[in-house]
C-alpha cells in the first residue's frame, strides 16, 4: 500500500456528467431506494471517493474502506486518513488528508438571499466587513463566507441548524473561530471556473498538495 506524508491533502472535482464508477453491494442497495437523481450522486461520489483513493492508495476500489451513510459524515478505517464530502448542483467535491478536515462547494450562480442570510446567520464583524460592498461583491463574499462556514462546519461534524451562527470566518478569510466550543480552524478558499471551494483543517501546516478536476 502507498503510504503518504505526514501533512499530504488532496482535493477533486468530479462532474456529475461522468460515468459510474463501482460500488459495493451494500452501497448499491441504498442507492436503489433513492430517486434517480439522488441515486446518481449517492452512487457517483463513492464510486468515485473509492477509485480515487485506489489510485492513492494501489489497493482495489472495492477493498477501500469507506463507511459513508446516507446523511451522515463519512469516515475511513484502517487508519487511512479523513475525508470529507461536498457537492453541488453538477459536481461534487471530495477531500482527503492525513489529518481531520472539511470541504464545501458551490457554484457562483447559486440563487439565494444573500442579505437575508448574512443579516441571519453571520456575525457582527463580518456583516461589517460586508456591510459597503457593491450588490455582485456583496453576494460573491457571502457565498465565500458560506463555504468556508460549512466546511469547518464538516470538520466538526457539526450541523448547519446548530453551528452556522456559531462559525465566525476572520475577513481574510484564513481562519475560523467556533464562539461556543472555542475551536478555532485553518481555512482556504480556492475558486475555479464556475465554483468557490471552502476548507477547513486544524493543522496549520496541513497545504493542498494536489487538486484535481475531473470535468
Amino acid at each position: 500500500m502507498k503510504t503518504s506524508s505526514q501533512n499530504d491533502s488532496r482535493l477533486w472535482v468530479v462532474s456529475l456528467k461522468k460515468e459510474i464508477k463501482p460500488i459495493t453491494e451494500k452501497e448499491k442497495k441504498i442507492a436503489s431506494k433513492l430517486s434517480p437523481f439522488k441515486a446518481k450522486e449517492y452512487t457517483l461520489v463513492r464510486g468515485y471517493t473509492r477509485f480515487l483513493l485506489s489510485k492513492l492508495f494501489k489497493i482495489p476500489a472495492l477493498d477501500i474502506p469507506l463507511n459513508a451513510p446516507l446523511g451522515k459524515p463519512p469516515f475511513l478505517e484502517d487508519n487511512l486518513g479523513y475525508i470529507s464530502l461536498s457537492h453541488c448542483k453538477d459536481s461534487i467535491l471530495i477531500g482527503w488528508s492525513n489529518n481531520e478536515l472539511g470541504v464545501d462547494i458551490e457554484r457562483k450562480d447559486r440563487s439565494f438571499c444573500a442579505k437575508g442570510i448574512a443579516n441571519k446567520f453571520y456575525s457582527a464583524e463580518e456583516n461589517y466587513f460586508l456591510k459597503n460592498l457593491g450588490d455582485d461583491v456583496y453576494r460573491y463574499n457571502v457565498l465565500k463566507f458560506w463555504v468556508l462556514k460549512e466546511a469547518a462546519i464538516k470538520w466538526q461534524r457539526g450541523n448547519i441548524a446548530n453551528d452556522l451562527s456559531n462559525w465566525e470566518v476572520k475577513s481574510n478569510f484564513r481562519s475560523s473561530f467556533h464562539n461556543l466550543l472555542k475551536i478555532k480552524l485553518e481555512t482556504s478558499f480556492f475558486e475555479f471556473d464556475e465554483w468557490l471551494i471552502g476548507i477547513a483543517y486544524k493543522n496549520p501546516e496541513q497545504k493542498i498538495k494536489k487538486m484535481t478536476f475531473i470535468i
